[in-house]
Order: structure tokens, then sequence, then C-alpha cells
């Protein structure tokens, strides 16, 4: 490459800066750190291999500015993606997203050919759980929902067919051909339980505050179907097991965290396998980050729940059950009152949260509410009755 560039033919060195941009993009820093670390003491299989003269940030950088500068748009769209991926996998959030909306792929995106979409989810799904590692929970759930409630997130990510899709469309055997062409290769694909499981967690810490929020409103709003949908199935067996897989596990913590119990709903995440392989949450912050935004849900549940069962409770009790400091539960609780999520007052004379009891005339209004909810429910079931019953006696007329 530096023999092309020293001879001013530049796109010629693009080129082969397009391939080892390919090699290199989805190894990270710690990868090498390890081998060498490894290999130490075996000097000869350590020169065999090949490592970068320079930091990965800094070499992938040069060799995007070397595409950016003289290749075509779709390999300039190739080599920015592939940027972004770089950064995601080192836990550089804001990198990532930046430069994926500076560039403005995203509008451009449905236009290009498929194997650029491919590389496009890919990158999406690493942001997202870049944005895990990091803590950010609220835009790792927004970044991969469009990803991951798609029903062809294997047709996606070029890891498989699904098999819903595999029965409903009939292709032909050049098709077949071409779309096993695309496949990821085995050590490049992403482990879809691990995207699962980061999805269902997230989802988990903004839904079930958002049901005790929402429990009388008819206009409901639903922040995660795909994860009400896993509680209905569940709560719909008629016996519960002792939880094995990750999603038993996510299950049982979230009826824990509805209960306000956050010790037991953060010991049922911590036992998923996925964690115990994850650096992050081993040794560096996302243990207490996720510790403190499982806290964060259960104490806001708490307070909700506890408008319509108390009159008021004590600040420091409640410091002392969900282990966090006064300011912190303060914070919390003013946020509920300013959103109008409970009506009460902080009173720090007395050092407790108050409601505010409402007078007879605003609670028959709630009580209101609440039967024209449970009306709109109980006429919802009646209509679909009425039409089962109408394609039944149709079939018995035919």
């Amino acid at each position: 490459m530096e023999y092309f560039i020293a001879n001013g033919e530049e796109p010629k060195a693009a080129k082969i800066a397009t391939l080892k941009l390919e090699h290199i993009y989805y190894k990270n820093d710690a990868v090498y750190a390890k081998t060498k670390e490894a290999l130490k003491n075996q000097p000869k299989k350590l020169e065999a291999l090949y490592f970068l003269s320079k930091p990965s940030t800094e070499e992938i950088a040069y060799l995007v500015k070397l595409v950016v500068t003289h290749l075509s748009n779709k390999s300039k769209v190739q080599a920015t993606l592939l940027q972004c991926f770089h950064h995601a996998i080192h836990n550089r959030y804001f990198d990532a997203k930046n430069l994926l909306m500076n560039t403005h792929i995203s509008e451009t995106i449905p236009k290009q050919p498929i194997q650029l979409q491919v590389i496009y989810n890919r990158t999406i799904v690493q942001i997202g759980l870049c944005a895990f590692r990091t803590g950010l929970f609220a835009e790792c759930n927004q970044v991969l929902g469009d990803i991951y409630t798609s029903p062809k997130i294997k047709e996606s990510l070029a890891q498989g067919s699904s098999g819903f899709y595999r029965q409903q469309q009939e292709k032909t055997l050049e098709e077949e051909i071409e779309e096993k062409r695309r496949f990821t290769p085995p050590h490049l694909q992403i482990n879809l339980e691990h995207v699962e499981v980061v999805y269902m967690t997230t989802s988990m810490l903004l839904e079930i505050p958002n049901i005790s929020e929402n429990k009388f409103t008819v206009q409901r709003d639903v922040i995660s179907r795909n994860f009400r949908k896993l509680i209905e199935q569940y709560d719909q067996k008629g016996m519960q097991f002792v939880p094995q897989t990750s999603r038993d596990k996510i299950v049982e913590a979230a009826r824990a965290l509805h209960k306000s119990d956050w010790t037991e709903a953060f010991k049922r995440i911590s036992t998923i396998n996925m964690f115990a392989r994850l650096e992050e949450f081993q040794r560096g912050q996302l243990k207490e980050q996720l510790l403190s935004a499982f806290k964060d849900a259960a104490l806001k549940i708490f307070v909700i729940e506890s408008e319509s069962q108390y009159e008021s409770f004590s600040i420091t009790n409640v410091c002392q059950q969900f282990d966090i400091t006064k300011e912190s539960l303060i914070k919390q609780v003013s946020k509920l009152i300013v959103k109008d999520t409970i009506s009460g007052r902080i009173d720090l004379a007395s050092n407790a949260v108050i409601f505010n009891k409402q007078s007879q005339s605003a609670l028959s209004s709630d009580n209101r509410a609440e039967m024209d909810y449970l009306q709109s429910v109980n006429l919802e079931k009646i209509r679909q009755l009425v039409d089962s019953n109408d394609r039944c006696m149709e079939l018995l007329v035919n």
C-alpha cells in the first residue's frame, strides 16, 4: 500500500485499504493484548503473527480516510460503517453514533445493495450492545428495538433464515444460493441470544415501571410489545418450573421487580450465563450501573403503588429499604411529582413524602376512569366473541 502511495497511485492503495479494513475492523484491542500475553514466552510464534504497528483506532481512521478520498460512494459507505462497528466494539458509543448520524447513512441505506444493508444492520446491533455495556439502557432499548422486533432478524444480519419465512416463501435454487453467499462467516456472527438478553433486560427496566404507571389508563403506552407478550405467555402457563433458560430468569426477575424487590430481580439477572462472560459486568462498572437501574425502577414502582395504599412514607426507611441516598430518593420522587405521575409533596421538616388525599369528587373521577377502562376491555371481549360466533354460524350454514 505504501508503494502505490509513493508512486502516486492512491486509488489502488485505497482498494488495498478496503481489503485491510475488512480484515481488522471486527478485532478488539483486547484480543491483541491477550495474544501477546499468552505468547510472550514463545517469540517465534509471536513473530509469525501480524500485529498493527499503531493503535487500531488510528490505523482504521487512516484507512477510512484513504477510501473516502479516492473510491466510489459504495466503498465510502462501507468504510464508514466498518469504522462505526469498530468504535462500538470498543465501547465508544457516542463516537459511533455521531459518525453514523453525521454521514446520514440511515437516509440512503434502503437504496444501497443488500450487502451494505447487512453491514448497516450489524453495525446498529453493535451500537446497541455498546450502549448497554456503557450503562445507557434506554438508548440501548431504542437502538435495538427495530432490529430485534423484526421477525426477519436472521435475514437482516445474514445469519440464516427464520423458520416462519422459510415456510411462507418459496425461493428458487438461484435465490437460495445467492442468499447463502451473503451469509456472515461464523466467526463474525453476532450472538442472537446475547442480543435477546440485552433487549429484554432493558425492556424490563422500562416496561415494568410503565405498567404500574399506566395501570388504569385506557390508551396504554406500550414500550416493548415483545416483552409484554413474553410475560403474558408465562402467565398463561398453569405450572411454573425452576427457571433454567435466559427467558425464564428474565421473567422471574420481572415479577420480582414488579414487587419492588430489586435484590431478587438483580440476583435472577446476574445468574444468566451471558453476564458471566461479559468482562464489563465482571470487572467494569456495568454491574454497579445495572444494579442502580434496578433500584431506580423498583423505587419508582414502590412510590407509584404507595400512593393508593399509604398517606405518607418515611424517607429514611425507604432509603434503607432501597439502599440509596436521600438525595437520590428526593430526585426520583420530584420527577414523578413534576410529571404528574403522583400527587404529593416532599416534607423535609418531617422527613417524609406526603400524598395529597383527593376529594370525594376527584376520587369518584378516578373510579369512573377505571370503570371506563374495564368497560372498554369487556366490550372488546364481547365483540370478539360475537365475531367468533358469526364465523361459526357461517361455517355451519355453508
